[in-house]
């Protein structure tokens, strides 16, 4: 198993998902990991853009549950087949990840949805910070393009591995919201996984009070990690909960730095 990097404790700061609370990171620089380190530390709670990877450890507040699909129960409703058949004049395609103007572009345009631009940085500056955070060279690393014609609707940015696959990031564009892209590509990467015989599509973060985060409960069957190794069923097939109110609260507490013991 390689895993070489810098690891330490970020600073506290306000929390971006829950405005009242404090945040705090682990944090982990890394500079060359094979598939075994990798699949450990995305199993681990760590998610990650470029070669930064990171996980919650905050004071007080636990509630950013990391939560994945168990892929070989999930179920192609009458909503999914709705959603494929709305979208099936799009295009998708599985590419290495490649930086362009174009998807910068798409970028930004997204980003519309959570509010006016507030970026201080010029063009240049907010360019490379993009490609730091989307275009490393990671052997693991692949994006879906969904396109409309020549014109790009969305891309997903996720990890593929022989164990797993994990979603990093989509961005799409605001005009296409009504073919539901971000949906679309989540069950573009549950086929993938499916095809590839890879039982768990990795989602980042829930967090149940936040807007922008809750919608990854609406994917079951699902479990959510509540401490090392502690992978739990979430929510079965049929949609019912199966963690109590106190353990979701509870929330999860990493040990700190990855591969204890």
């Amino acid at each position: 198993m390689i895993l070489r990097g810098r690891w330490g404790m970020g600073e506290e700061n306000p929390c971006a998902y829950l405005p009242a609370e404090t945040a705090r990171l682990e944090n982990m620089l890394v500079t060359d990991v094979d598939e075994e380190a990798f699949n450990l530390l995305i199993a681990q709670g760590y998610r990650h853009f470029g070669s930064h990877f990171f996980r919650p450890c905050c004071p007080a507040c636990h509630r950013c549950l990391p939560i994945r699909i168990a892929v070989d129960g999930f179920r192609e409703t009458r909503s999914v087949r709705k959603t494929f058949r709305r979208a099936r004049h799009l295009s998708v395609a599985i590419q290495r990840p490649r930086p362009s103007p174009e998807a910068f572009e798409l970028y930004r345009r997204h980003k519309t949805r959570f509010g006016p631009p507030t970026e201080t940085e010029n063009d240049i500056a907010a360019y490379e910070s993009f490609v730091e955070a989307f275009f490393q060279p990671l052997p693991f690393a692949h994006v879906l393009e969904i396109r409309d014609g020549e014109n790009l609707v969305a891309m997903a940015h996720f990890d593929g591995t022989r164990e797993l696959l994990s979603a990093v990031y989509c961005y799409f564009d605001p005009r296409a919201a009504r073919l539901s892209p971000g949906r679309l590509a989540i069950y573009h990467q549950i086929r993938l996984a499916r095809e590839n015989a890879i039982p768990y599509l990795y989602l980042g973060y829930y967090i149940q009070a936040n807007i922008h985060m809750c919608y990854k409960g609406d994917y079951c069957p699902s479990e959510v990690l509540l401490g090392m190794s502690d992978w739990r069923e979430f929510v079965a097939a049929d949609g019912t909960h199966l963690v109590s109110a106190a353990d979701l609260e509870a929330g999860f507490r990493p040990p700190g730095r990855p591969f204890p013991g």
